[in-house]
């Protein structure tokens, strides 16, 4: 089973290419939705990399007099941006359906269609920045990469056979606090440290973290 959930990140690849290759699966409306919800959210990480490059980037006026480093963690803070502000909206959805007084019970719930887009996107997102820190140098973090491919690999299998719901939502739900800290990166690389906004961004980051 474990690794029949690993094999649902193949359906990132284009349908026709699959089907070529005779990978095209037969899934159930659960491994469905996790795997259509994953390869959205990649894709949807990969449009936006694409979408800060080729037109965001380009009308900053300050934007070619940063470093080559100061580049990757731009696109990469935008990009992240994604992933911080639809996935936890969804976990808390999810949780919900979670019967939270059911102690002896609730590590076996079932997750309900909002908590498997909640971890899809999620783990879209973590198979594209792994992808992202394993290309740029300087965003190659073996803790970054570990932190990213522990849930690429654990979570769907989580998911398809009712194991710790309610643990995987609040990590995904953690997930809110990279609104404040790649907004933080974004205003630190443009040299606004010293501005308002920096200090309520980076104020309320520091909250979250005690919040969440």
């Amino acid at each position: 089973m474990f690794l029949a959930s690993i094999a649902l990140y193949i359906n990132v690849l284009p349908r026709a290419f699959l089907e070529q290759l005779g990978l095209e699966q037969k899934l159930a409306p659960r491994q469905q939705l996790l795997s259509s919800t994953i390869a959205a959210s990649f894709w949807a990480c990969v449009g936006l990399l694409v979408i800060w490059h080729m037109v965001i980037a380009p009308g900053i006026a300050t934007y070619e007099k940063r470093s080559k480093a100061d580049k990757v963690f731009l696109a990469n803070a935008f990009v992240s941006l994604f992933n911080a502000v639809t996935a936890p909206v969804l976990a808390v959805l999810g949780m919900r359906s979670v019967r939270w007084g059911d102690l002896e019970n609730n590590m076996n719930a079932a997750p309900d269609d909002h908590a498997l887009r909640a971890v899809g996107l999620s783990c879209g997102y973590m198979l594209y920045d792994t992808l992202y820190c394993l290309y740029y140098r300087e965003m190659r973090s073996p803790l970054m990469i570990a932190h990213h491919v522990l849930p690429v690999l654990f979570w769907p299998y989580c998911m398809l056979n009712n194991r710790m719901l309610p643990l995987v939502l609040f990590f995904v739900l953690t997930e809110v606090t990279n609104i404040g800290q790649h907004t933080r990166i974004l205003l630190e690389k443009f040299d606004l440290k010293h501005s308002q906004l920096y200090t309520v961004v980076g104020t309320s980051w520091v909250v979250l973290f005690f919040l969440v």
